[in-house]
């Protein structure tokens, strides 16, 4: 469209406060494209700022664009003369949004499994015996192999920040494949989206909290991840991490005559998958 025109019809805007108090809009870009969305500014002879969505500023070139129809009378920017401050006025106000600024609820909902890797460490030492005079000489730390799988769900929820951060309190319920047994993880969960204004960006995460386990014994967790998250659209991520999980036993976290198991530790590496979801 012809700049003047686009200019002529940016100081009608002005004059009649468009930015501060009207609905949504059409905006037809010249490659097909039609945008619905709230005009907030301009810059003359250079762009309109749309609002397309919470957080979601835009600014389209004038150049860009074919013509703009307005949500009151359905007239456009062809034929600026015909527009008037009662035209622009008449169109509905925007309703209110729940907003906090840069900061939003987010839960992010993933399923993880692992396998043991390394030995299993603490274990209790045993009496080293001599056998000539049967008595004990020293005391031998005990450590075995850690083939121990697991998996389940978890799910956080908290304060996520410009798509980059995320703070929250996570749930799990977990199985394991030896006597461990049922596991149930609260954590407090940390993750950044480093390139938060990019589709694909990289993801790092640490957890840790304490785990229930079967027989009322408890746990020190800890869990940390690198990986990867895709931006769906505003409100979704889905993401894949490799991640390490750090399980210590110190001891019951309630007088059921389950067995202490104070110290002995395991190592997993695995996988966590899912998306996060913005509201």
């Amino acid at each position: 469209m012809n700049k003047a025109i686009l200019f002529l019809f940016a100081c009608f805007l002005s004059v009649a406060g468009l930015a501060q108090g009207t609905g949504k809009s059409k905006i037809y870009l010249k490659n097909g494209d039609v945008l619905t969305a709230r005009i907030v500014g301009y810059k003359p002879q250079e762009s309109f700022t749309i609002e397309i969505s919470v957080n979601g500023i835009l600014d389209i070139p004038f150049n860009d664009i074919e013509y703009i129809v307005l949500d009151a009378n359905n007239k456009n920017t062809s034929k600026p003369a015909e527009l008037s401050a009662a035209d622009i006025n008449s169109m509905p106000a925007p309703k209110a949004k729940k907003t906090y600024g840069d900061f939003y609820f987010e839960s992010v909902n993933e399923g993880v499994v692992g396998l043991g890797i390394g030995n299993v460490g603490g274990l209790p030492a045993i009496p080293l015996i001599d056998p000539l005079w049967g008595g004990i000489y020293a005391y031998e730390n005990q450590t075995i192999p850690n083939a121990t799988s697991f998996g389940g769900v978890y799910t956080a929820n908290g304060i996520g920040y410009k798509n980059w951060a995320f703070a929250g309190i996570g749930i799990g319920a977990m199985g394991y494949s030896d006597d461990i047994g049922f596991s149930m993880p609260f954590m407090l969960d940390l993750r950044a989206r480093l390139m938060p204004s990019k589709k694909i960006s990289p993801l790092v995460m640490i957890s840790t909290g304490i785990a229930y386990h079967k027989g009322s014994v408890g746990s020190f967790d800890f869990n940390d991840g690198v990986g990867v998250s895709l931006k769906l659209n505003d409100q979704i991520n889905i993401h894949a991490l490799l991640a390490h999980s750090y399980m210590r036993y110190y001891g019951r976290l309630s007088a059921s005559g389950a067995v202490v198991q104070d110290g002995v530790y395991y190592n997993y590496f695995g996988v966590r998958m899912g998306a996060s979801f913005r509201f």
